[in-house]
């Protein structure tokens, strides 16, 4: 019979391997007696029960001295029973199969006895994961331990006799009663802040991952322009370009601080809109020339070509590419990536990461705030062909694929573009109204009526909406981008084919004569809704939200009516300038609902979609320009507050929301307060 039994009474290290061994001598009630059946001669004939009169633990390991690794590593073991002990036929081993035969070897009581790596041929490792192993003669485990890590140099992973328990120690003691020296080790600061900051952006920095390897973290400070906040996250307004220094430093329980300092480039705004971008000298002028989303056999070939047309070098330093949004993570450009005059860039997708879809998809060239400044839409996609920008300056499918190299269009392969025409010819086309549009099926072919209400070239040079104010709208998508003259307000006579991309349904024709103006001059009248009602049957819908701006970066800002939060997201050509709101307005803002992967948003599509109708008074913002200052004025005003003047204020703010429900007031409120609270 075989019982586990712990190795040492009354000694727990909470390493349960460690702490228990087979034996085959049972002893309930009695204490334990460490026994392993042994064979008596070389050919195991016979077996006897060898009980150790002493207990032997591994007591001290030096993995990493300074110097020759091969000439001062070791592995030292103790006899801490109260006997001795013949070790021959003992094992020492590492992680790996590789065993040491002790021959020999007689362990008194209390003795200890080291064995160097020129002796044992066991090569500890410095980093990873590493475990040194004792064991009897027939291979039963007595002793283990594990370290895993980077492991500093002179330090040895030694046994702690108070408690059973191994920490690392700077006294090395080879064959010697362990010395237990630790040395108190610093906070290691980990940091997560924006890689680019434009001026007037709200910039976020996060330093609660930092940790303390042997204790435990007791302050956090960040220190912007001068001013220190003490906690593990922050944020900032940078309102001047420049280059700037942000310290994050952690101190933990033993007094030990480490300090990370943070060099950071704001970069100044031109040509600046709410969606706004730093201009790049030529971005706009990139072409994503070559797509290949479906190779034959494995997707791991895919590739995204860019090609500079223009004279002049265009620097990616800090922009991305990415298959739309909801999609890929965005592939960033590293400092110094450049395009070449005439030049292409190959990014494989082994690199970049980015799996492009087999059906539909879009490829896009952000800017740093993630602006889109180039993208390309693409379906009716073949397999083992790529996407080309040809010299006559359309795109086709092609079966000579030619990364970094020009391409070549004249073997394109057969795409049906005139699938709308050919279907009209041979089957019945569906007049259907804008209302009907979701619910016909991928591949219909329809004829539907509606208002120009979105031009193309604003949302994408591929696109345009229609829409009607009782039956919703739809999107008509024409790759070849060959539009007829329109404003909006046409009605017009669409004729194509059902689609859907990322979720949202188009129209999809093939060139301008599947447009046909019906009439002019129409007025357009949004839907008003709130936002919790929004659901996918508004999709393509030119709606109107009312609501507060809480939260405004440059290529997007979050409405709150009171009821739900919705995205209104900045097209590049919407050109909407800087200034036009500011956090805490009230705003009435229309514009198309489209679809993304993560649910919907709103796209207006201009700044007269966006009109002011009301305020909520800020309280004191963390804000600076680069010598940290803040208004004063704000700063007493609000400082001074009483109670009685907060409920004042929040009637106020009632009063102007015009309309705005009191459950998102309350909110935004509620965030101020916090605020005030803090900073005072």
């Amino acid at each position: 019979p075989y019982s586990l039994a712990r190795k040492h009474d009354g000694i727990d290290s909470n390493y349960d391997r460690h702490d228990f061994v087979v034996t085959d001598v049972p002893t309930p009630g009695k204490p334990n007696v460490i026994s392993f059946p042994v064979a008596s001669d070389q050919d195991g004939g016979d077996t006897q029960s060898y009980v150790l009169s002493g207990e032997v633990v591994i007591n001290e390991v030096f993995p990493n001295p300074a110097g020759d690794d091969s000439q001062n590593e070791f592995v030292e073991i103790k006899n801490i029973g109260k006997a001795g002990i013949d070790l021959n036929g003992w094992k020492i081993g590492d992680a790996t199969k590789k065993r040491f035969v002790l021959r020999n070897v007689h362990l008194d009581a209390g003795e200890i006895i080291s064995f160097p790596r020129s002796e044992t041929g066991l090569a500890l490792n410095n980093s990873g994961e590493e475990k040194v192993q004792l064991f009897s003669p027939n291979d039963i485990l007595v002793d283990v331990i594990e370290y895993s890590g980077s492991i500093g140099e002179d330090v040895s992973f030694s046994r702690d006799d108070t408690d059973m328990s191994f920490v690392w120690s700077t006294t090395v003691t080879p064959g010697k009663k362990n010395e237990i020296s630790r040395e108190a080790l610093d906070p290691v600061v980990v940091v997560d802040y924006p890689p680019v900051v434009s001026v007037g952006d709200v910039a976020y920095f996060d330093g609660s991952d930092s940790y303390d390897p042997d204790g435990s973290v007791v302050s956090t400070t960040w220190i912007f322009s001068g001013e220190q906040i003490d906690q593990a996250t922050a944020s900032w307004v940078f309102w001047e370009a420049g280059e700037y220094e942000v310290d994050f430093s952690v101190v933990d329980n033993e007094g030990n601080t480490a300090v990370q300092k943070i060099t950071l480039n704001v970069l100044p705004v031109e040509h600046v809109f709410v969606g706004g971008y730093v201009a790049y000298a030529g971005v706009d002028d990139v072409i994503i020339s070559e797509i290949f989303p479906n190779p034959e056999g494995s997707d791991d070939a895919e590739f995204v070509e860019l090609f500079n047309p223009t004279s002049q070098l265009i620097d990616l330093s800090g922009l991305s590419l990415d298959d739309g949004e909801g999609g890929s993570r965005a592939y960033s450009f590293s400092d110094g990536t450049v395009l070449l005059p005439q030049s292409y860039l190959v990014f494989d997708r082994e690199v970049t990461k980015i799996v492009l879809n087999n059906t539909f998809d879009s490829v896009r060239l952000l800017y740093p705030d993630g602006v889109v400044a180039v993208e390309l839409l693409y379906d009716d996609v073949v397999e083992g062909a790529s996407y080309v920008f040809s010299q006559t300056g359309e795109y086709c499918w092609s079966v000579v694929i030619t990364p970094g190299a020009e391409n070549i269009c004249e073997a394109s392969v057969s795409i049906d573009h005139n699938s709308t025409k050919k279907i009209k010819g041979n089957q019945l086309v569906s007049a259907l109204s804008l209302a009907e549009v979701p619910f016909a099926d991928i591949g219909d072919v329809v004829q539907v009526r509606g208002i120009v209400t979105v031009l193309p070239g604003v949302f994408s040079t591929q696109y345009f909406y229609i829409t009607d104010p009782e039956f919703g709208g739809v999107q008509v998508y024409m790759y070849k981008k060959d539009f007829p003259d329109m404003s909006v307000g046409d009605f017009v006579e669409v004729t194509g084919e059902i689609r859907e991309s990322q979720g949202e349904r188009r129209i999809k024709i093939d060139d301008h004569s599947n447009i046909v103006l019906v009439g002019q001059g129409h007025d357009l009248a949004a839907q008003m809704v709130d936002i919790e009602n929004i659901t996918e049957e508004y999709e393509g819908w030119f709606l109107k939200i009312s609501g507060e701006v809480t939260e405004l970066q440059r290529s997007y800002m979050y409405i709150d009516d009171g009821t739900d939060e919705i995205k209104v997201y900045f097209k590049k050509g919407a050109a909407i300038p800087a200034d036009h709101v500011v956090l805490g307005d009230i705003v009435d803002v229309v514009g198309i609902l489209g679809q993304i992967k993560q649910g919907y948003q709103l796209l207006p599509r201009a700044v007269g979609d966006i009109v002011k109708t009301g305020s909520i008074e800020p309280f004191v913002s963390q804000s600076a320009s680069s010598d940290g200052s803040v208004d004063a004025d704000i700063a007493e005003k609000y400082l001074t507050a009483t109670a009685g003047g907060l409920t004042s204020i929040l009637f106020g703010l009632f009063l102007r929301a015009r309309g705005v429900a009191l459950l998102g007031l309350l909110r935004k409120t509620k965030t101020m307060v916090s605020l005030f609270f803090r900073r005072g």
